[in-house]
């Protein structure tokens, strides 16, 4: 299957780089690597190319390369992969570049690139206000106002860098899975490490958020009784997979 003018976008995390094919508005792939700071162009291009060939995409396709990378000491590695593989000069996403998304942020240049193009997305698929929250290294969660100006957000602590503080502070403590427990209350270690993880106590009194997940249901509701308008959420799972936190009812 032929295409013209494909779109090649990179999303370089932290934790793991996407890479998606467009042709128009369609996106007609997308690949996942873990990232690597250490790996060359060529290298990346080995992992890449095969992809393109199974998904019978053509480099020679490309009509242009758009990068969002959070991890600068990758950027230059990135481009070369672009030039090299793709014959095209990249885009970055970074301060200068018209993305149509208005900064409300006291210096706009703080704003990482993920977390603008998060908050364009969300804007164009489901409109303003909306609010993103993105599982990666980090927890972030993005609000777009009313104007579908990026108003700014929050930054937790992600899951898996959590699950890592308990395991490597506490000699007692092992890695588990991070799943939702059978009980609030956990009724073995792993359960009540996961409960602090990912569960949500609906049943706690003060009504604070218990894990990581739970924060999001809180999150949610703050917003809203910070805001005039109602604000509808998205919720994007990039590097850590999304954990459903509650049930109907939470059984102790």
């Amino acid at each position: 299957m032929g295409h013209e003018d494909l779109l090649i976008v990179v999303d370089v995390g932290n934790t793991n780089t996407v890479c998606g094919v467009f042709a128009g508005d369609e996106i007609l792939r997308d690949f996942r690597f873990s990232t690597d700071i250490d790996r060359t162009a060529d290298e990346y291009a080995s992992l890449l190319l095969p992809l393109l060939n199974a998904a019978d995409l053509d480099p020679a396709q490309a009509s242009g390369v758009i990068i969002c990378s959070v991890v600068p000491p990758l950027n230059l590695t990135f481009e070369l992969l672009s030039k090299r593989y793709f014959h095209q000069e990249p885009i970055f996403v970074e301060p200068g570049v018209k993305t149509g998304l208005s900064i409300r942020y006291e210096n706009p240049t703080e704003v990482g690139a993920d977390r603008i193009v998060n908050g364009l997305a969300a804007r164009e698929l489901y409109g303003a206000p909306v609010v993103v929250v993105d599982f990666g290294t980090a927890t972030t969660f993005d609000v777009v106002n009313a104007q579908g100006e990026y108003a700014g957000g929050v930054i937790a602590p992600g899951l898996g860098i959590s699950a890592e503080a308990l395991f490597s502070h506490a000699s007692r403590l092992y890695q588990i899975d991070l799943r939702r427990p059978k009980h609030l209350v956990g009724r073995n270690t792993a359960g009540a490490m996961q409960s602090g993880l990912v569960r949500r106590p609906r049943r706690w009194h003060s009504g604070a958020p218990c894990g990581g997940v739970g924060r999001r249901h809180h999150g949610r509701r703050d917003r809203r009784r910070g805001r005039p308008h109602r604000q509808r959420v998205r919720v994007h799972s990039r590097g850590q997979p999304t954990v459903d936190a509650t049930r109907p009812e939470d059984d102790l």
